[in-house]
């Protein structure tokens, strides 16, 4: 089976906590085996 890939786009005011979400979420990822950008 193969990976699909996909975009997860963070809007919101300053320091709403998007980069915090992105930060869970890309460790999240990483332990799921995915490869992750950000």
């Amino acid at each position: 089976m193969a990976n699909t890939g996909f975009t997860i786009w963070f809007t919101g005011l300053s320091g709403a906590g998007k980069s915090t979400l992105a930060e869970v979420i890309e460790r999240r990822l990483k332990d799921q085996g995915r490869n992750v950008e950000i």
